[in-house]
This record gives structure tokens, C-alpha cells and sequence, in this order.
């Protein structure tokens, strides 16, 4: 029972952090489509720091942490992971992966979700 209490749980926060983001939400995320995206943007925003494009953090290396910790490992998310590294990002609003340049503009705005997303799953 505590995987499912984790998940229903999990997807509350999805939506909630939808909420901020838009006034109208589609359908409703699923776990596997919030982790696609924690793990494609962490390692887009690896990508980012490499490349000189945002200062070093640490806040993408905190939530793949958390993440696994939560029973998320990397493995299960490897598809994702790659595709982060290649400039795709997993985004929930549209439920689908966007391709986007990796370049101070889209680094930043990268990381300051990943900021947003190390707050809601500091809650679990």
C-alpha cells in the first residue's frame, strides 16, 4: 500500500505544480511522465553546466538523489536521460518531449524548474 499512497500522492503534486504553471490543465501526468521529465532535465541541465551556458549547481544531481531514493533509479529512466542529453526535454504541460537549444535561454529556464521540482519532491 505505501506505492500507492506514494503515487496518488506523487500525481497531486504533478498537478498542483501544474496549476502554477497554466490556468487550464490537460489530461493528468503520470509518474513515469514526471520522471521523464526530472530526469531529462537534469541531464539537459548537466549539458548546460558543461557547456559553460549556467554557472555550476548542484540542484539536478539533488533530485536524481531523491529520486532514486524514492525508488526512480536511472536505469528505468535511461531513454530519458539520453534524450536530456541530446537537447529534449520531457514537458508535462503537452505531454510530449520538445526539443529545445541548449543555450543560456533555455539552460535557465531549465534550471529554475529544476528548482521548482527539487521543492515538490522535498516534500516526499
Amino acid at each position: 500500500m505505501p506505492a500507492v499512497r506514494f503515487t496518488r500522492a506523487m500525481r497531486k503534486g504533478v498537478f498542483m505544480a501544474l496549476i502554477a504553471y497554466s490556468g487550464s490543465a490537460g489530461a493528468e501526468p503520470t509518474t513515469q511522465d514526471f520522471f521523464n521529465m526530472v530526469y531529462s532535465q537534469a541531464t539537459f541541465l548537466e549539458q548546460c553546466v558543461a557547456r559553460g551556458a549556467v554557472r555550476a549547481t548542484d540542484v539536478h544531481n539533488a533530485n536524481l538523489r531523491k529520486a532514486q531514493s524514492l525508488g526512480f533509479v536511472a536505469e528505468d529512466f535511461w531513454n530519458a536521460a539520453q534524450r536530456g542529453g541530446r537537447g529534449e526535454v520531457f514537458d508535462l504541460l503537452q505531454g510530449k518531449w520538445v526539443k529545445v537549444d541548449i543555450n543560456k535561454k533555455w539552460c535557465e529556464h531549465v534550471r529554475r524548474e529544476q528548482i521548482k521540482l527539487q521543492n515538490t519532491l522535498s516534500r516526499y
